[in-house]
């Protein structure tokens, strides 16, 4: 491979190829077809065929995409157990070394990397090892010993991270940009709203505070926008509501942080979820598309909420229970 092929602010490596960053899940694997997939958490995870990466010898190339037609932002190589990297399984320096040929002299990983919350989850690993390029950083963690995977066995992994969220999601960012702005032509037509009390002021939309959390949405395909200023300016913090544009065909759903809008001839399933008290005191919720409005336990609120939403234009009330845990 090429020398730029291991510039990892730029690319990453699978199949013994190198793709630019931005690069599709459903595009990588559909150039190398899946020895294994499924999920994992929130997020994709998809096996395919990598001898060899960064200078190790490797079982696979672990993908992670929050879904087919978004980016891949990890990836982990489980290393495989030949015999010269057996041999090298207490020595750090062999493994860096074959690293930082390509990548430079590493640096302290920080406590709160993703090497935290995904390469330790598998087993507690010894050697955490860094590089950073641009918004991606590339973990070499090493094990005490040989662990199973479904290839064998693994003595240790490489993960890398694209961490710069909101440079994964900047394509979705300007495609909710648009779609907030369409939002806010059809609510200056809004010729019906009714408002429900709640009992507490959900506070303001994260994304208002926090970008990142606006990217991490966008790359979930959360269809949830900022409530238009028109709509605020209708609502107090402890309210929401239903409203429809007749002349456009839309209706909508809104807090006075965000909103969800549909078309009036769109299928639209509400989840009506009780959860009783476990670990946690239980909780009442409405869950349109991906807006979630919660209420205390037994509250009547989602009640008279969910009796609204039965008169919008094809939708339907699924009731379902759980547990507060």
């Amino acid at each position: 491979m090429k020398t730029s092929d291991f510039e990892i602010g730029k690319n990453f490596i699978a199949g013994g190829t190198s793709f630019p960053w931005g690069t599709l899940y459903q595009d990588v694997c559909a150039a190398f077809p899946p020895m294994r997939r499924d999920e994992y958490g929130c997020a994709l995870r998809a096996s395919v065929p990598c001898k060899e990466a960064y200078g190790l010898v490797t079982e696979y190339a672990e993908l992670f995409a929050s879904a087919p037609d978004r980016p891949v932002t990890a990836i982990r190589y489980d290393l495989s157990c030949t015999a010269e990297q057996m041999a090298q399984i207490e020595n750090a320096d062999y493994f860096s070394a074959r690293i930082s040929a390509s990548l430079g002299p590493s640096i302290p990983p920080a406590p709160s990397s993703t090497y935290i919350s995904h390469m330790t989850t598998r087993d507690k690993s010894k050697y955490p090892v860094q590089w950073q390029q641009g918004g991606v950083a590339l973990i070499l963690s090493l094990y005490g010993a040989p662990k199973p995977v479904f290839t064998g066995q693994t003595l240790g992994g490489v993960f890398l991270n694209w961490e710069d969220t909101i440079a994964a999601a900047q394509p979705y960012l300007l495609q909710l940009q648009e779609e907030e702005r369409k939002l806010q032509d059809v609510a200056e037509g809004i010729d019906s709203l009714t408002t429900f009390i709640l009992e507490d002021d959900p506070g303001p939309n994260p994304t208002q505070v926090n970008p990142v959390v606006r990217a991490e949405r966008c790359l979930r395909k959360c269809k949830v926008m900022e409530t238009p200023p028109s709509v605020r300016a209708k609502l107090p913090g402890n309210t929401a509501a239903l409203w429809k544009n007749s002349a456009r065909g839309k209706w909508g759903a809104s807090t006075a942080w965000e909103t969800v809008m549909f078309s009036q001839d769109e299928p639209v399933k509400v989840i009506w979820l009780t959860a009783e008290a476990g670990r946690g005191p239980g909780y009442g919720n409405i869950v349109i598309g991906d807006l979630t409005i919660q209420s205390p336990l037994y509250s009547p609120r989602p009640a008279a909420l969910a009796a609204s939403l039965q008169e919008m234009p094809h939708t339907t009330i699924e009731k379902t229970e759980g547990i507060d845990e």
